[in-house]
């Protein structure tokens, strides 16, 4: 099984544009340092289709559920800036 330690949001636009976007689109929104994607959006993007796919994508939302990073309809990530390197972070 493939783990996802990180969630990252490259973004190329500045973030009031990107909320913007998110928001009119209903694929999520932005929220101090964070974004927060729509978990239906990001499995028509994936292969839901994909019995393991599928099996890895409900497992990586059970365990954001469980650092409180899914609240059943939105999963947060991580913003990068374009041009920036992306960040770790220990649990």
């Amino acid at each position: 099984m493939s783990t996802l330690d990180e969630f990252d949001f490259l973004l190329t636009v500045d973030r009031d544009t990107a909320d913007a976007v998110l928001r009119s689109e209903n694929l999520g929104y932005l929220a101090a340092d964070s974004a927060f994607a729509a978990v239906d959006w990001l499995v028509r993007q994936g292969r839901p289709n994909d019995e393991n796919w599928r099996r890895d994508f409900d497992a990586m939302l059970a365990y954001a559920a469980g650092k409180g990073w899914y609240d059943g309809q939105y999963v947060q990530g991580h913003i990068r800036d374009h041009g920036s390197r992306p960040t770790t972070t220990a649990d």
